[in-house]
């Protein structure tokens, strides 16, 4: 299973629409590996990079003052634990290909539609940009 970009996952924000696209690519290299070690080395890159990715959208929400930050915030909490678990049960082997489709499909899809979609509303509404944060 491929996970595919499109184009109406865009917010409105250059940067975070870059970055959800660097988010599909390395997810689809964490689905494809058919190696345990490729396996684990895609889906470390994959949690690196979505801690990132959500370190970038909590600062961008902060600093435009975006009124469900917290809620937000929770819910990449939930998806950073949720990933951990599931790395190390991809390290033990114990997981179904189809279980780690859905997890990463959801973690994708589900989140720009559901959690980043009324952020974009309210940047087209406020007319601004986030700010680009420094990132670690």
């Amino acid at each position: 299973m491929k996970i595919e970009w499109q184009e109406k996952y865009k917010i409105g924000d250059s940067h975070i629409d870059a970055e959800h696209q660097e988010w599909f690519r390395l997810a689809n290299k964490f689905l494809m590996a058919d190696e345990k070690q490729s396996r684990r080395a895609h889906g470390e890159a994959f949690s690196k990079y979505t801690r990132h990715h959500f370190f970038y959208e909590e600062v961008s929400m902060r600093e435009i003052q975006f009124p469900f930050t917290a809620t937000h915030v929770k819910e990449h909490d939930l998806l950073v634990s949720t990933l951990e678990k599931i790395l190390e049960v991809v390290d033990e082997d114990l997981l179904e290909k189809a279980e780690l489709e859905d997890f990463v499909g959801y973690c994708l899809v589900n989140h720009i539609a559901t959690f980043d979609a009324p952020l974009s509303v309210y940047i087209r509404r406020k007319g601004s940009t986030p700010v680009k944060a420094k990132t670690t």
